[in-house]
């Protein structure tokens, strides 16, 4: 798959949440403001457009992270409005951190440093490449460690938080439940995707 598609793909549960965002009943305006400025990004990567540079988009996520904690902060509200207000600005707070990994490209970055390893530790023989040795082995245990491969390992534990809130809050009905309910399915979708189609 490519990562033109990838992005593709993570658009559309994105979207999703944001319609689902855009649904609330309470200050809507200001709680689908972070949810479109995601979905502008995700988009801008998608189609390859880059109407802004990467860094400008990771500026403008981490600035519309704070607008779920201002409106808790100043209205309030009941427990599950206010883990929904924390799982927005976690989530806008992980694209902006995807966005400019994106931007880097971490895939190819790791299959340099792939490389660089196996050639130090020896030559291929008889069409075979040797195991590599331990200045190979310290090279990808630091890719595995890099502040790409970090940012792509906290976008998995957030979309697998994400499931284990959904598991939580099943037994919960109503139809704003539901909307809730598929906002915070469409924001772990995406940025798992997003997160996936890093490594590519």
């Amino acid at each position: 798959m490519s990562l033109e598609l990838a992005h593709f793909s993570a658009v559309v549960p994105a979207t999703v949440a944001a319609c689902c965002v855009a649904g609330t009943p309470h200050r809507r305006v200001a709680n689908s403001i972070p949810a479109a400025l995601m979905v502008l990004s995700m988009l801008d990567m998608a189609t390859g457009c880059r109407m802004l540079p990467a860094v400008v988009w990771a500026a403008l996520l981490l600035l519309a992270a704070v607008i779920p904690a201002i409106l808790v902060r100043l209205h309030g509200g009941p427990t599950g409005y206010r883990v929904m207000a924390l799982h927005r600005s976690i989530g806008l707070v992980v694209m902006a951190a995807l966005t400019l990994v994106g931007s880097v490209g971490m895939g190819s970055g790791i299959r340099a440093v792939e490389n660089t390893s196996t050639g130090s530790a020896g030559h291929e023989m008889a069409g075979m490449t040797a195991a590599p040795g331990p200045s190979g082995v310290a090279d990808l245990i630091a890719a595995s460690l890099s502040l790409p491969s970090l940012v792509v390992l906290a976008a998995l534990v957030f979309a697998a938080l994400t499931g284990a809130l959904l598991v939580l809050r099943r037994k919960r009905t109503g139809p704003g439940h539901r909307r809730t309910q598929l906002e915070t399915l469409g924001m772990g979708l995406s940025i798992a995707v997003m997160a996936l189609s890093a490594g590519l």
